[in-house]
């Protein structure tokens, strides 16, 4: 009995995967380090590059929220209503922006919003469930490093496309809890934002298309002529970028732009502060060159004073001496003629 149960684990450990693990990796690092340096920025004026490059790949394009805290918390209102309302997948994560957005429904959100909203796309199961619906036990893994129980797809349910792009509030929630809210604890790591930025576009997957022309897939997926991500085995569990599109935004895009402007920026302030630096070196030393030579000329000016004191007490003395010589009688008086007058008087 022992050994019957160790090579069921076995097949098991040795059939599960582990769906989309590296890509997840990779942009849960990103998002880390991304919120790491929000909190340096984030006091710079708004128009500073890298400061609005941050929020968007945070807190997504058009929000004017800061607080990185509630976001971990709350679940976004554009996630809301789903069951009723217009949820496509491919709406969400494979189609690009269109700014009137499609048949008159808005687009909130879409391949390149944010990095909380591409995680979503990523790790949220497909449909009924999908990729961790497998009736063999062996072959149910993990996607983006949960469980299917964690993903709220333990009776196989999941977001697509199907029921007329109603649905998948339930799964959207469970990722948005246990998996995008734990990659916005902020973190460092060797290389910096640069190279967690670097790591990720290693990871998309380029694709041409006649209209749009370069696209860039995440995750395990494909694309056809009308859409991808959608959420089924045939088209993926993924996110589909459009970086060409004229009215798509996409954050990483931005990122890597604000990042090299950013460099741009702290060498000149780096070369400005070295030039700032090196102009009150020289006054300093100016300043401490008119010290000494102040001191010095107080030196001279008090020698020079002595000295003509003591050449004018010393030609005095000389005056007076030689007067007495000539006269025969001191200037000075005796000290015993003082006391005879005092007598007489």
């Amino acid at each position: 009995m022992m050994m019957f149960w160790m090579v069921v684990l076995l097949v098991i450990g040795v059939g599960a995967e582990n769906h989309n693990e590296e890509t997840h990796n990779v942009l849960c690092s990103l998002l880390k380090v991304s919120e790491n340096e929000w909190t340096k920025v984030k006091t710079r004026e708004s128009s500073d590059p890298l400061k609005r490059a941050l929020h968007q790949t945070i807190f997504g394009y058009g929000s004017r929220a800061e607080a990185v805290e509630k976001l971990k918390s709350t679940l976004p209102e554009s996630y809301k209503g789903m069951e009723s309302g217009y949820s496509s997948r491919n709406f969400f994560c494979g189609q690009p922006r269109q700014e009137s957005g499609y048949h008159n429904i808005n687009q909130d959100r879409w391949a390149g919003h944010s990095a909380p909203h591409d995680m979503v796309c990523l790790c949220t199961v497909g449909h009924r469930g999908w990729p961790l619906n497998e009736t063999d036990v062996s072959s149910i893994g993990k996607l983006c490093g949960k469980t299917k129980d964690d993903l709220g797809a333990s009776t196989n349910e999941g977001w697509s496309d199907i029921k007329d792009g109603q649905g998948g509030e339930k799964q959207i929630t469970a990722t948005w809890f246990n998996v995008t809210s734990d990659c916005l604890h902020g973190s460092s790591r060797a290389g910096g934002l640069k190279q967690a930025l670097n790591d990720f576009t290693n990871k998309l997957v380029q694709k041409w298309h006649n209209v749009y022309k370069d696209m860039y897939r995440l995750g395990v997926g494909n694309v056809s002529e009308y859409g991808a991500c959608r959420g089924t085995p045939a088209m993926g569990v993924c996110t589909n970028y459009y970086p060409n599109n004229t009215d798509t935004q996409t954050w990483w895009q931005d990122l890597e732009q604000a990042i090299q402007e950013d460099e741009k920026i702290q060498a000149q302030q780096q070369r400005d502060e070295e030039e700032r630096r090196k102009q009150q070196g020289e006054v300093e030393k100016q300043d401490t060159s008119k010290t000494e030579n102040l001191e010095n000329l107080k030196s001279a000016t008090t020698i020079t004073s002595h000295t003509q004191q003591k050449n004018h007490d010393s030609n005095l003395t000389d005056t007076t001496r030689k007067f007495n010589m000539k006269s025969g009688t001191p200037i000075i008086l005796p000290s015993s003629w003082f006391f005879i007058a005092i007598w007489f008087v």
